[in-house]
Order: structure tokens, then C-alpha cells, then sequence
């Protein structure tokens, strides 16, 4: 009777383990504001480049090239981008990885 209760803890154990473990993708405060920018100068310019990109935001906006490479490689993963709203582009990014 021991065997089975401990199995059926052990697989719990296991599960919530391999829950937290799978950390969901959420947008950090501190890129909100770069992921904003970097949505309104790709979806003004569709055709920019990453490179392109990560050195308007170094440039116009001051923001850090780790930072900038972060937030293009973000706005790269969300789908349908030419469709959203720039406002949102936060949320958009959260609900496409969860």
C-alpha cells in the first residue's frame, strides 16, 4: 500500500517539477517600451532587415545592442505582426508563447 502511495507521489513530484520547469515566454518590463519602438519602425519600414533594425534602435532610441538584439529576435516570434497593434505588441508576444 506504501509502494503505490509513494509512486503516486513520486509522479506528482514529477509533473510539478516539469511544470515549473517549463517557464513560459512574458515580455520583461524593462523590454516593453524597446519592443514598442522596434514594432513601429518595422511595421514603417516592413521591409528593414534585423541588423537594420537593431541599429535604428541603438541610434534613434539609445537603447543597448544586447537589448536591441533581444527585442528583434522577440518581434521576429510573433505571428502576423503587419496585423497587430504596435499599443499591444506586448500582450501579442505573451499570448503567442504560452
Amino acid at each position: 500500500m506504501y509502494k503505490k502511495q509513494a509512486i503516486v507521489f513520486i509522479f506528482s513530484l514529477l509533473s510539478m517539477s516539469y511544470s515549473f520547469a517549463k517557464e513560459t515566454l512574458v515580455v520583461k518590463d524593462v523590454d516593453k517600451a524597446p519592443l514598442l519602438l522596434a514594432c513601429n519602425e518595422k511595421k514603417s519600414s516592413p521591409k528593414i532587415n534585423d541588423n537594420d533594425l537593431v541599429s535604428v534602435l541603438k541610434r534613434e532610441y539609445s537603447v543597448s545592442e544586447s537589448q536591441a538584439k533581444r527585442v528583434v529576435e522577440m518581434l521576429n516570434t510573433i505571428p502576423d505582426l503587419p496585423k497587430i497593434d504596435c499599443n499591444n505588441v506586448d500582450t501579442e508576444y505573451n499570448a503567442a508563447h504560452r
